[in-house]
């Protein structure tokens, strides 16, 4: 065997163990890539949809956000640094075939990694993402009751002010949850946050002050 074949094995040899290695350490992709309104590229539309929704809100985030937990990287979905959160889209989770299974091992090994690490994680899926609007603040809101962090900033973001239409309680005139009285007949439009006393116009969900329910 002559020494110039010697080499030429080990080098192909050498390259496959590279390839191998770097395969392992970069997350599989899914889906079609996407560029989102902020124009980075993510793995798929979904993701563009979650992305463009807290770009849309001014949330900072950081898309796929390389982790160490006890030694072991991987790579997240989105973080939001502000709020020490992780939000991660399960997209083929649903899925029943091979890659779906081993999507849903990756998926297993993800959340062990988050549970072990004591991070905070909201995930989403695919029935998710039409009603996210709505759909992530509720579990933003279900995560707060469970961990000793309130998320008040974030809540005051995607809460703000509610929808429902609200009545004087002297006349039954429309308020207009602006501004401090009613129009027809003087009563007080305004609230007062339970936990930091702060006055909040009517119709108001979250405390801007501290973050917590107003009622």
């Amino acid at each position: 065997m002559s020494i110039f074949f010697i080499i030429f094995f080990v080098v192909i040899v050498v390259l496959i163990a590279l390839e191998i290695l770097r395969s392992t350490k970069k997350k599989p992709s899914y889906g079609v890539e996407s560029v989102t309104d902020k124009g980075e590229t993510v793995r798929s539309k979904k993701e563009k949809i979650v992305a463009d929704y807290f770009n849309s809100r001014n949330i900072e985030y950081e898309y796929e956000k390389e982790i160490d937990v006890d030694g072991e990287k991987m790579l997240t979905d989105f973080y939001l640094p502000e709020h020490d959160l992780y939000v991660e889209y399960w997209g083929l989770d649903k899925v029943k075939n091979k890659t779906g299974d081993e999507y849903r091992a990756r998926k297993a090994k993800k959340i062990e990694l988050y549970d072990r690490g004591n991070l905070k994680l909201i995930s989403l899926n695919q029935d998710d993402i039409p009603d996210l609007e709505n759909i992530f603040p509720r579990k933003l809101d279900e995560l707060a009751k469970g961990t000793k962090s309130g998320f008040g900033g974030l809540k005051s973001i995607l809460f703000g002010k509610s929808k429902k239409k609200y009545h004087c309680t002297d006349c039954g005139g429309d308020l207009s949850a602006e501004g401090e009285f009613c129009t027809n007949c003087g009563t007080s439009e305004t609230v007062h946050c339970v936990s930091c006393g702060s006055k909040e116009p009517v119709g108001t969900v979250y405390c801007s002050s501290c973050g917590e329910s107003v009622n």
